[in-house]
């Protein structure tokens, strides 16, 4: 069983006395140290919540139809009870503990849609949103991913992502065991457009937006697919360079892994490097057996 991600239990002495800013990099700092975040086994039983994409209300049209019956978006007025709920949960063990403890709030690919949860979490002080992105995206990179691309493609064609094997050689679950340019390459010599329209990601100025307003921001990966298909070695120095970026923009040097999937090497070759808290999601098979992995659940 993985363990969970908790708030640590420090007394009101402590949280005045210690420091909740660890200085990095180029000086800047994280939004919050490890004294705010621990990892224990006695408080929250439930998986952190991952969350995708948002939608405003039914019917939705293009690659977000698809990602909803796939249970990759989630409606605003859902996700507000789901926060309400979470907030309160939270705040009645505040009370019975005599503590003041937050509880994470994942975005996992950084769809531009999540821009719109911004207003919404401002009302839930006691739940800390973090976005996790690829060293791409950290570097400016605000094309579609590749599967997005498909699935704009499948609602144009009424195709299931599912079962495109007779029509077009693979399907999602096969593109997923590409490298990212590997997939966009095998799209585009299918005709299908890799840049279509209303389909944004968040870009530099969003990241900053986001910072400003106390999200974090962590890592996805170097890029977005199954990184089982490389080996430690062959990841290790995009990694290294990611990490160095991460902490020099003052952002969380936490991993969640592309597609919730990991093995214990490449845990092992991440941990190595520093990212000493990673990420997967229930229910992906296959998986390593290390049980420091930190589990969510998907919010649909």
């Amino acid at each position: 069983m993985s363990r969970k991600l908790l708030i640590s239990k420090v007394t009101a002495a402590e949280v005045k006395t210690r420091p909740l800013l660890s200085d990095i990099g180029n000086g800047k700092n994280w939004k919050l140290a490890a004294v705010r975040y621990q990892f224990e086994s006695n408080w929250w039983s439930k998986n952190i919540p991952c969350v995708h994409r948002v939608h405003d209300a039914l019917p939705i049209k293009g690659a977000q139809s698809i990602q909803n019956t796939l249970g990759m978006s989630i409606s605003l007025s859902l996700l507000d009870q789901k926060l309400q709920q979470l907030s309160n949960v939270v705040l009645q063990s505040n009370k019975r503990n005599v503590l003041k403890q937050n509880i994470l709030l994942t975005f996992d690919d950084g769809h531009k849609d999540i821009l719109k949860t911004v207003p919404l979490l401002q009302r839930y002080p006691n739940i800390q949103p973090i976005l996790f992105i690829t060293g791409n995206q950290l570097r400016g990179d605000t094309r579609p991913l590749p599967l997005t691309a498909l699935y704009t493609w499948c609602f144009a064609h009424h195709k299931d992502p599912n079962s495109l094997k007779e029509e077009l050689g693979y399907d999602r679950r096969a593109l997923k065991l590409l490298s990212e340019e590997k997939q966009r390459i095998v799209l585009a010599e299918s005709g299908v457009d890799l840049n279509p329209d209303g389909e944004q990601m968040v870009d530099l100025e969003d990241l900053t937006f986001l910072n400003n307003n106390n999200w974090l921001v962590g890592y996805h990966g170097s890029h977005h697919c199954d990184l089982r298909i490389h080996r430690p070695h062959e990841l290790k120095l995009l990694f290294k360079e990611d990490y160095k970026l991460l902490c020099n923009l003052g952002y969380m040097p936490w991993l969640a892994w592309p597609e919730g999937r990991w093995n214990n090497q490449l845990y092992t070759m991440a941990k190595d490097i520093g990212f000493d808290v990673q990420f997967g999601l229930n229910g992906e098979k296959g998986i390593g057996t290390m049980t420091e992995i930190i589990d969510r659940e998907i919010w649909k």
